[in-house]
Order: structure tokens, then sequence, then C-alpha cells
């Protein structure tokens, strides 16, 4: 934990250009003044749950005004324990956001959210006519397993500065044309 010191000085430089690994707690200015939390490369149970930890932290500590909103990308690869782990994940974060979601397992297994979507492009641009909407200002988290979900197109549907496409995960040849496939075929 940081002291009070710490906390005046990382919020004093808050937009420093820290080098991160693409899609792990990358932030970004979003449209309609949001802030973009990146956490897309990956989830499983308990990324999850820690980066709901870490944006409640800089919500309560940095951006008290803001309110949050999770766009979640169901976890891949869990097994028979997927129902159970997206029921928990779920309850985890309901009372600290709203939830917007992609894929089948967050469908089947959330509760009541915003909403729920086959792909993530058609998730960020729902995200931005919400955004453009409220009188709010939000902080974002994106967070989602890569395997088809893709988390990183519907950051791209609320980056304010396009220019900032290129620090977001899979931006490489071969990602953009294997994810134009999927796309195209889904």
């Amino acid at each position: 934990m940081l002291d009070e010191t710490g906390e005046k000085k990382l919020q004093e430089n808050i937009f420093l250009e820290l080098e991160n690994q693409k899609g792990r707690f990358g932030i970004f200015t979003g449209v309609s003044e949001s802030l973009l939390i990146d956490s897309s490369y990956n989830a499983g149970s308990e990324s999850m749950k820690k980066m709901i930890d870490n944006t409640c932290d800089l919500q309560k500590k940095l951006f008290s005004e803001r309110k949050i909103i999770f766009v979640f990308g169901e976890m891949r690869e869990v097994g028979e324990v997927s129902e159970k782990l997206h029921k928990e994940l779920y309850e985890y974060a309901k009372p600290f956001g709203e939830i917007i979601s992609v894929g089948a397992d967050t469908k089947t297994y959330f509760g009541s959210h915003l909403g729920n979507f086959r792909s993530s492009r058609d998730a960020g641009s729902f995200l931005k006519k919400y955004l453009a909407e409220q009188s709010e200002k939000y902080l974002v988290l994106f967070k989602g397993s890569q395997n088809t979900i893709f988390l990183e197109e519907a950051i791209k549907q609320v980056l304010k500065n396009k220019t900032d496409e290129k620090n977001l995960v899979r931006q490489e040849t071969y990602w953009l044309e294997a994810k134009e496939k999927f796309f195209s075929e889904n």
C-alpha cells in the first residue's frame, strides 16, 4: 500500500508514460471523458477479481467522481467449473459498477447487466453510445480471455486518440488478419 506521500505523487503524475506490457493494466483516455483500463490480454478467475479490486481502489483513491463500468469477456479454458466461476465473478463485480459482457458463458451465467454481445466490436459500439448518453464520467475496465474474445477490439471503439491503438495487444499483422477472418465468419 502507498503511504499518503506516495498516493499524492501518484495522483500528481497519474499520466506518466510508464511502459506496461500490452493488455496488462494500460490506461488510456476514452471518449466522453472516460478513463479506460486495458487488461484485455487474458483472464482467469483470480486475475479478474484482482483487477476489479484494483479498479475500485483507483476509483476510491483518485477518481471518486467517476462511476465504474466493467467490460468482461468470458473466461475460457476453465472447463466444468465455468458456471461456478462466471456466477462468482458476476456477484463479485455487480456491487461496484455496471457490467457489459462478451461471450456465451457470460450471457448464460451472469445476472442482469447492461448487455451481452457475441462480439467485442458490438460491445464496444454499444459502450461508445452508452457513454455519450450519460452525464457522468466513467472508469472502464476491460478484462477477458484472449481466445476469440479480443476485447482490444472493444477498446478501439472508445479510444479518444486512435493513435493509441498501437499500444493495444494483438495489433501485429498476424493478429489483425486472424481477427478480421474471425469477425467476418461470426
